[in-house]
C-alpha cells in the first residue's frame, strides 16, 4: 500500500503544499507505519513539521515516540504545540512529558503538556502540576496553563491515581476558585467535581459551600454542587446548597441539583418536578424514584405523569404539541419500577404502547427469561437492546448467553460475547465461533474475538483444544478493515500461533480541494433550526463524511435518540438505541480544538469507530478533550439546540456556503473499498460529565 502512495511521498517542498497536506492525510487516514512520515518531520518547513507531528499523535501506533520526541526540540513553538497535543494521545509518553515540562518556557506549549500529562503520566507528574496551578494568564494572550493543569490533576484522579486528589490537591483546587480567570475556575471546579470526596477537609468543604453559591460562573456552580453531592451524612450546609441550588437560574445548576438528590436524602427534588425546564424535571423525576423518605409518596407524584404520556395516543400528541410527556413517562416508568412500585410492566410492553416507553419496561425487567425472549424476538430495536443490556448486568446464565448469540440482531448478539468477555465459559465456545464466522458487524467480531482469547489464554487455557473452525474464526476477524476488530482478532491469531495476516489499508480517498469549501451546515428541526460551523482544516475526514451522508439524506426524519441535560444531545443512529450507523467508519481526527458548550463531536465505540453519530455539548466538558473528533461548532441558533428533546426528529440538514465545483473539475468520487455491507460499530456516547 505504501508503494501507492510513491507519488504523493515526494521530498516536501519549503511550504505545506495542496500535494504535500494531501499525502499527510492519506497517511494518518490509513494509518500507515510512521515512516510513511520520515521526511515530513524533518521538512524544513514549520507548517509542514507541525502537521506531521498531528499527524504522528493520530496514528497512536508503535515507533510513533521516538519522531515526536525529536519534534519537542523543534525551533518553532506551533510545531512542539502541536507535538506535546501528539504526545499525550500517545502510550508511554508520560516520563517524556514530564521531564519535557521541566524545560519548555513557551506558555502555550506548557499548557498542551499539561493536558499530555493528565492523560499519560503517573503520579510523578502532581507535583510538577501543582507548580503549574499558580501560572498567571499573560496579557492580552492568556494561556490557559493553570485551567490545564487543574483539568489534568482531574484526569489522573479519574485513572485511579490516589495522589491526585489528596487534601493537599483539594486546598491547591479551592484556592484556584479565588481568581478572576473563569476558565480557571472552571477546571478547579471540574477537578473537584471530579473527585467528589465524601468526606473532604473541613476547609475544604466550606469553600466548596461558598463557591456553589457565590461564584459568577453557572458552569462554576454547577460543578461544585456536584462536588458535593457525595459528602456522607445529613450536612445542613449542603443541603443548604442544594436548596440555593434549586431555584438558581440557571438550567445547569437546577440539574446538578437534581442529581444530587439522588445520591442524598433531600426531599427538594419533589419541586423540580415541576420545574420550568424539561431537562430538570427529567433529573428530578430519576432522583425521587430513588428517595426512599416517610416525607415522599413517590407513586403519587410518578404514576400520573406515567399515565400522561405512556399511550400511543399520548406520544402523537406529544410529538404534534412538541412536549416532552413521552420522555417523562419513559422516566417515571423506570423510577416507580426501580423503586419496585410497578407489579406488573407487561401492560406497557404491549405492542401499541411508545417504542420510550416499551423500552423502558424492557430495561426494568426483572425476569430474565422474558428479557432473553424480547432481546431475541421483539420487532423494535430499541426494545431489544435494552432488554439485552438489563439481561448483562443482573447474573445472566450462559445458556441465555448462547441464546443472545444466535439472536438476528447483530447488537444483541455483541452484548452477550460482551458478558462472555467478562465471563468465560467453555461452554459457549461454538456458539462465539459461529456468531463472530457470520458475522461483519465490528462490535460482535471484537466482542466475539475478546470472549474467545479469555477461553484460549494462559498457562491453564479454560479450552485446551480449540475448535477446528477457531483458526478460520480468528483470521476473518484479523481481516476485518475496522480497528478495533482487527485489533482483537490479531490477539486471538496470536493465542493460536497464526501468523499475522496482511496489513488491511483502507483506501479512502477525501480531496482535500473539495472538502475546503464545506463550511457550514444548517439542521432544521420543528424546534427551530441552528447552524453549525464545520472545521474542514481540523477534521477533513469527518467534514466530508458528514456533508457526504447530508447529501445522501441521510439524517433526514433520524430521531435525537439521546438528550443528557445540560451534557449533549445527539443524532444520526438509524436504529434510535444508540447503536446503529451507515455502514462504515472514518478514522478519528483528534485536534486542539476543546469542547466547549456547542461543539460538535464524533461519538465513538473505541479508536476509528466514528460513522454517522454526532453530539453537541450543551456545556463545557473538557474530559472529553483529546478524546472525541471535534468537527464543529454551533455559529447560530444554540437556544434551539437547548430546546430540542429525546425523539425529536431531524427534518434535513442541509450544507450551506459551499462551492459548486464545476462538473469537468470535480474531482472522482471519494470510496472506501474496505466498507463492510453490515452496520457500523456501536457509536458510545461521550462519557456524561
Amino acid at each position: 500500500m505504501l508503494s501507492a502512495l510513491t507519488w504523493l511521498l515526494a521530498t516536501p517542498a519549503l511550504a505545506l503544499s495542496p500535494v504535500d497536506a494531501q499525502a499527510i492525510l492519506q497517511i494518518e487516514a490509513q494509518r500507515l507505519p510512521p515512516l510513511a512520515l520520515a521526511d515530513f518531520v524533518v521538512s524544513e518547513d514549520a507548517e509542514t513539521r507541525a502537521r506531521a507531528a498531528r499527524a504522528l499523535g493520530r496514528l497512536r501506533t508503535e515507533g510513533t515516540l521516538a519522531p515526536l520526541k525529536e519534534l519537542a526540540a523543534d525551533p518553532e513553538a506551533d510545531v512542539r504545540v502541536e507535538t506535546a497535543f501528539a504526545l499525550g494521545q500517545t502510550e508511554g509518553a508520560g516520563s517524556f512529558l514530564l521531564d519535557w515540562w521541566a524545560t519548555e518556557t513557551d506558555p502555550a506549549v506548557r499548557e498542551r503538556i499539561c493536558e499530555g500529562l493528565g492523560k499519560q503520566a503517573d503520579a510523578g507528574a502532581v507535583p510538577a502540576l501543582m507548580v503549574a496551578l499558580a501560572e498567571q494568564p499573560a496579557f492580552l494572550h492568556p494561556p490557559r496553563v493553570a485551567e490545564r493543569a487543574a483539568v489534568a490533576l482531574g484526569r489522573l484522579h479519574m485513572r485511579g491515581i490516589e495522589e491526585a486528589s489528596t487534601d493537599e490537591v483539594q486546598r491547591a483546587l479551592v484556592r484556584q476558585l479565588r481568581r478572576a480567570d473563569r476558565d480557571a475556575r472552571r477546571g478547579a471546579a471540574f477537578s473537584l467535581a471530579r473527585m467528589a470526596r465524601t468526606d473532604p477537609a473541613s476547609d475544604v468543604r466550606r469553600s466548596l459551600v461558598a463557591g456553589a453559591k457565590r461564584d459568577a460562573d453557572v458552569h462554576v456552580r454547577a460543578l461544585l454542587v456536584r462536588a458535593l453531592a457525595s459528602v456522607e451524612g445529613r450536612d445542613e450546609a449542603v443541603h443548604a446548597v442544594l436548596d440555593h441550588a434549586a431555584r438558581d437560574p440557571s438550567i445547569g445548576v437546577r440539574v446538578a441539583a437534581a442529581r444530587a438528590a439522588a445520591k442524598r436524602s433531600w426531599t427538594g427534588a419533589v419541586a423540580l418536578v415541576e420545574d420550568t425546564d424539561p431537562g430538570v424535571r427529567r433529573e428530578a423525576i430519576a432522583a425521587v424514584g430513588r428517595l426512599d423518605h416517610p416525607d415522599v409518596d413517590r407513586e403519587a407524584l410518578l404514576r400520573p405523569l406515567l399515565e400522561a404520556g405512556g399511550t400511543m395516543d399520548a406520544a402523537e400528541d406529544a410529538r404534534l404539541r412538541g412536549d416532552t410527556r413521552l420522555q417523562e413517562a419513559a422516566d417515571a416508568l423506570t423510577a416507580l419500577a426501580g423503586a419496585e412500585l410497578i407489579d406488573n410492566l407487561e401492560p406497557y410492553l404491549a405492542a401499541d404502547r411508545p417504542t420510550a416507553v416499551r423500552a423502558a419496561a424492557a430495561g426494568s425487567l426483572t425476569d430474565s427469561a422474558r428479557r432473553v425472549e424480547l432481546a431475541t424476538s421483539d420487532a423494535e430495536a430499541a426494545v431489544r437492546t435494552a432488554a439485552a443490556y438489563a439481561w448483562s448486568t443482573d447474573d445472566p446464565q450462559i445458556d441465555e448467553a448462547i441464546a443472545l448469540l444466535g439472536s438476528f440482531d447483530d447488537m444483541v448478539a455483541a452484548i452477550a460475547a460482551q458478558w462472555l468477555a467478562e465471563n468465560p465459559d467453555p461452554a459457549a465456545e461454538n456458539a462465539l465461533l459461529t456468531a463472530v464466522a457470520d458475522s461483519d458487524e465490528p462490535d460482535l467480531v471484537k466482542a466475539g474475538a475478546d470472549a474467545l482469547a479469555r477461553l484460549y489464554e494462559g498457562t491453564s487455557p479454560m479450552v485446551r483444544s480449540p475448535a477446528e473452525s477457531a483458526r478460520s474464526t480468528a483470521t476473518h476477524a484479523a481481516s476485518h478493515p475496522e480497528r478495533h476488530a482487527h485489533q482483537a482478532g490479531l490477539a486471538l491469531g496470536a493465542l493460536l500461533d497464526l501468523p499475522p495476516p496482511p496489513p488491511v489499508h483502507r483506501i479512502l480517498t477525501v480531496p482535500l480541494s473539495e472538502v475546503a469549501h464545506v463550511r457550514q451546515a444548517r439542521v432544521l428541526t420543528a424546534r427551530g433550526s441552528f447552524v453549525i460551523e464545520l472545521f474542514p482544516t481540523e477534521a477533513p475526514v469527518t467534514v466530508w463524511n458528514f456533508a457526504r451522508l447530508v447529501d445522501e439524506h441521510y439524517f433526514d426524519g433520524l430521531q435525537v435518540h439521546r438528550v443528557v441535560p445540560d451534557f449533549v444531545i445527539q443524532d444520526g443512529d438509524p436504529r434510535g438505541d444508540g447503536n446503529g450507523g451507515p455502514g462504515w467508519s472514518i478514522p478519528d481526527e483528534i485536534n486542539l480544538e476543546s469542547y466547549r458548550a456547542g461543539t460538535v463531536g464524533m461519538a465513538l465505540a473505541g479508536p476509528d469507530t466514528g460513522g454517522s453519530q454526532w453530539f453537541v455539548t450543551v456545556s463545557p466538558q473538557p474530559h472529553l478533550d483529546g478524546g472525541y473528533t471535534v468537527f464543529g461548532r454551533i455559529h447560530s441558533g444554540m437556544e434551539t439546540v437547548r430546546r430540542i428533546q429525546p425523539g425529536d426528529r431531524i427534518d434535513r440538514i442541509v450544507i450551506e456556503g459551499r462551492r459548486e465545483v464545476a462538473e469537468e473539475e470535480a474531482p472522482e468520487q471519494p470510496t472506501d473499498e474496505s466498507t463492510p455491507d453490515a452496520e457500523d460499530a456501536e457509536a458510545s456516547e461521550p462519557e456524561e460529565g
